[in-house]
């Protein structure tokens, strides 16, 4: 109990009839007093004030007057909204938002003498059927596309309006969700 009182007293979380009462105690007590003056002792060796320099004012320059340090928030809003105004301009307009992407021609080229027709569908075409041309007598079918450079496409093959396969001559694949696969091309 007597380590508590001093403790509250040293952390002067007593009120003055409280103090008052503390001082009386010591008074009547030699190994109470002894063991307050070692903790008071102890709690100086642990506590240090740290000492903070004044904070430094730099004079105003000569010429400038105080108005002027008004003028500095107003600035500083105006800078923000300059800020905000070019990032939701930007984002407003897909062609400032990002460079623009060069475009690559590409063909797509798929082999089978005995189709009726060939189509393409893929994530440059939003999945719509792409009809490919037949090279003459060949057996060939193709189309040339232009599409950004830099990209990855998921893309198939519709054999006679029916049949969906991947491109035989692009070992990519990715999984389409819907229990199949989608090659894949990366420009």
């Amino acid at each position: 109990m007597k380590e508590i009182l001093i403790s509250k007293y040293i952390d002067n979380e007593m009120n003055l009839e409280e103090k008052l009462d503390f001082v009386k105690e010591i008074k009547k007590s030699d190994p109470f007093y002894k063991e307050t003056i070692d903790l008071i002792k102890q709690e100086q060796l642990l506590s240090f004030n740290v000492e903070y320099p004044e904070p430094l004012y730099l004079p105003e320059p000569a010429g400038k007057s105080k108005n002027l340090r008004l003028l500095y928030p107003i600035i500083a809003a105006a800078a923000i909204i300059l800020l905000i105004l070019s990032i939701t301009t930007r984002g407003l307009n897909p062609k400032l938002a990002q460079p623009q992407r060069k475009e690559i021609t590409y063909r797509f080229v798929y082999y089978n003498p005995s189709a009726k027709s060939v189509q393409l569908v893929g994530s440059f075409t939003g999945w719509k059927r792409v009809n490919m041309r037949r090279i003459d007598g060949t057996g060939y079918w193709q189309i040339y596309l232009k599409l950004p450079d830099g990209g990855i496409y998921k893309y198939n093959f519709i054999i006679n309006r029916k049949k969906i396969i991947n491109d035989p001559t692009n070992p990519a694949r990715i999984y389409s969700g819907f229990g199949g696969a989608d090659s894949v091309l990366r420009l």
